[in-house]
């Protein structure tokens, strides 16, 4: 996409690092949700009750082999199809809006409430479309006339946010169950923000900035140069991700540990 192998390991533990942040945090959503129910361990080893599992499901439908792999076909086409249908559907919409001058004024609005951040328009196009349809925005972030760091960024957050062609997939598949959308939705508004976050974090400590205020990438620099140079950045975010979700449960155990012993 960007013509650059070395900035696969940049975005690669961005997204990675922002998926474990996202997760710790959905840990405290809902806190008044009842617990899931354990699954109860009828001996034996995973392989083999998954197998089990598997034969009675099959004993249960009665469904002949034929009628399965047909309807497998079946659903498989279809889902394809709705996916191709959702890609076609956005890109059109992200032309419109382009064609009308719609999105002209998204950037020109978008500009004003992102100045702190001095991104340049074609970023800003790359975001917005992208908010649309990933593989158009991120298409778009690789050609930003700005800094690389801008691009980046952009195509970062832009491959967390999936884009809103990825929900109109997701809750299409997920209408017949109970679902909620507005958590998902949640969770991906701040793995976009973190995984920015975490781009520029990583950037920072393997890239340079020159006199004219551009960042450059050594060409020369490997995989393990691009790790050994994010280190300390690594730690530090190592650290926050392990002690934050510590400091919080532990508490919180220990006073569940004090009631149960009251109780008894």
């Amino acid at each position: 996409m960007f013509g650059r192998p070395n900035l696969a390991l940049i975005i690669m533990l961005a997204h990675y690092l922002s998926s474990l942040s996202v997760g710790f945090l959905m840990r405290f959503h809902a806190p008044g949700a009842p617990s899931s129910q354990a699954v109860k361990n009828s001996g034996g080893n995973l392989l083999g009750r998954g197998l089990q599992s598997l034969l009675e499901a099959r004993e249960k439908d009665a469904r002949p082999l034929g009628r399965l792999m047909g309807d497998a076909v079946r659903t498989s086409v279809n889902t394809l199809l709705l996916i191709g249908g959702f890609i076609i559907m956005f890109s059109v919409m992200i032309r419109m809006l382009q064609d009308i001058g719609a999105l002209h004024a998204m950037v020109q609005i978008f500009s004003t409430l992102l100045a702190p951040l001095k991104l340049c328009n074609t970023a800003l196009t790359a975001l917005i479309t992208g908010l649309f349809e990933v593989t158009l925005g991120t298409q778009m972030a690789s050609q930003v006339t700005g800094t690389l760091l801008q691009g980046v960024m952009a195509a970062s957050a832009i491959i967390a946010w999936s884009g809103l062609s990825v929900h109109a997939q997701v809750a299409a598949i997920i209408h017949d169950t109970d679902i909620n959308m507005l958590p998902f939705i949640l969770a991906r508004v701040a793995h976009a923000f973190l995984a920015g976050l975490y781009t520029l974090l990583l950037w920072q400590s393997e890239y340079i900035a020159t006199i004219t205020g551009q960042l450059l990438v050594s060409e020369m620099a490997s995989p393990l140069a691009i790790a050994w140079g994010s280190t300390k950045t690594l730690v530090l975010i190592a650290v926050v991700l392990t002690l934050g979700p510590i400091l919080w449960i532990l508490p919180r155990q220990c006073l569940a540990s004090i009631q149960r012993q009251r109780l008894w």
